[in-house]
């Protein structure tokens, strides 16, 4: 073994182990039956030790030699040390998720977990059912916006972690292939930092499945809470009983949920242009990289920051028609014109 081979492995500690994630609902997908929370845990706290171990080893100083040797960009070294410190961050907070998951799991299959929702016995019990139904709809609601955006999130890091793997092979393939000492140096090197990257993502992705899973966990248990609560109106009879303390509340809740909307698009927009600002950068180091791996390295970086601008972009433009306001229908204007009633009043008036 060469000196730089031999110096490279004592400064960048990392072995072409494969490390691996399992998305918590493989099981619904036909595949075998998957790890349960508490075994993934105990992964990902092996891992947690064993990158927290490789930090310690690192040597920064000889690796950014074996790169100036290998004539690779020395600021690799520091890349290095910042994605096992995210790497030790991403599997810290899976353990914490997991822990909750765990937790959350318990809960849910506990025989007195399911809420038992006595029916209202009059119209004052009623109004109090619907106010907490119409709270729970809109946590509901929430919950399933969370939702959505964890799929987004582990779709993209899916992806990114599909190209890290193919980089990963095209690295080993040379390795395998290098004769001369100084082509196999400079391919070991390739191979370590494509294995650090591969790593950091894998990493993110088990982050972003678990995440995924345990807000899966608060939409179901609420949906189920909110099952309920109708079952018992509906068994009451009072379900259809339409008054003027419902319909101001339901149009608080419309104005509400309006605001809520607005401050969600106001964020995108603001993401979006932070984002422009990054890809300029991105697009113009894309320009000015003079070697393949820093150009592959800032082809990746800008097809996540135009990925996230595309969502970015998508929420704002779900925002554009907010303020639109709903005409008042024909048979509304025809009962009620120039009366100066509220619509709800009419639809009370037509029902009497």
């Amino acid at each position: 073994m060469s000196r730089l081979a031999r110096s490279s492995e004592a400064t960048f500690p990392l072995k072409a182990s494969r490390s691996y994630w399992r998305a918590p609902r493989a099981a619904q997908l036909g595949e075998r039956a998957r790890p349960s929370a508490t075994e993934q845990r105990k992964w990902a706290s092996e891992k947690l030790s064993e990158f927290q171990a490789k930090e310690k080893a690192l040597d920064l100083d000889k690796l950014r030699n074996d790169l100036r040797e290998a004539n690779l960009p020395e600021a690799r070294a520091d890349e290095v040390l910042g994605a096992i410190r995210e790497i030790i961050r991403d599997y810290q907070a899976a353990i914490d998720t997991l822990t909750v998951v765990i937790d959350k799991e318990a809960q849910q299959g506990s025989p007195d977990s399911s809420e038992r929702i006595t029916p209202p016995k009059d119209n004052s019990e009623a109004d109090a059912l619907r106010e907490r139904l119409s709270g729970l709809r809109a946590q509901v609601q929430t919950a399933a916006t969370q939702v959505k955006l964890d799929e987004e999130t582990l779709t993209r890091q899916q992806s990114a972690l599909k190209t890290a793997n193919q980089e990963f092979r095209r690295a080993q393939e040379e390795f395998d292939t290098a004769k001369a000492d100084a082509e196999r140096q400079r391919a070991a090197l390739q191979l370590q930092l494509a294995e650090t990257l591969e790593e950091s993502l894998s990493a993110k992705t088990f982050l972003a499945s678990w995440r995924l899973y345990a807000d899966e966990l608060d939409l179901r248990a609420g949906q189920a809470i909110v099952r309920a609560l109708a079952e018992a109106l509906s068994a009451s009879g009072l379900d259809s009983i339409f008054n003027e303390k419902r319909a101001q509340a339901a149009i608080r809740q419309i104005e509400d949920d309006k605001m809520a909307v607005r401050k969600q698009v106001e964020n995108a927009q603001n993401s979006r242009r932070e984002l422009d600002g990054t890809i300029s950068r991105l697009e113009h180091d894309r320009q000015q990289a003079t070697g393949d791996e820093e150009a592959k390295r800032l082809d990746s970086q800008l097809e996540i920051a135009r990925e996230a601008r595309e969502f970015a972009t998508r929420i704002a433009a779900a925002g554009a028609g907010l303020d639109r306001r709903p005409r008042r229908s024909s048979a509304c204007m025809e009962d009620n014109s120039g009366c100066g009633r509220e619509p709800w009043s009419c639809h009370l008036r037509r029902s009497s």
